[in-house]
């Protein structure tokens, strides 16, 4: 899951993984910018949804 919404943190903490989720911190964008930050982070995000291990949350962004 990719969400800007910081109730899936809290969500991921208290009842654990699945799903992965990926905290997008980049405040409010255009859509263009967006696409292009997903872009720019496509292999970290890529790498965190294929891992075996345990962590399930992934943040991403200058405020992260």
């Amino acid at each position: 899951m990719v969400t800007k919404d910081d109730d899936f943190e809290f969500l991921s903490q208290q009842f654990g993984a699945p799903p992965k989720v990926v905290l997008l911190k980049i405040g409010n964008t255009t859509v263009t910018t967006l696409r292009e930050f997903l872009d720019r982070h496509r292999h970290l995000i890529a790498d965190f949804i294929q891992a075996a291990d345990e962590h399930r949350l992934l943040k991403i962004g200058p405020a992260a």
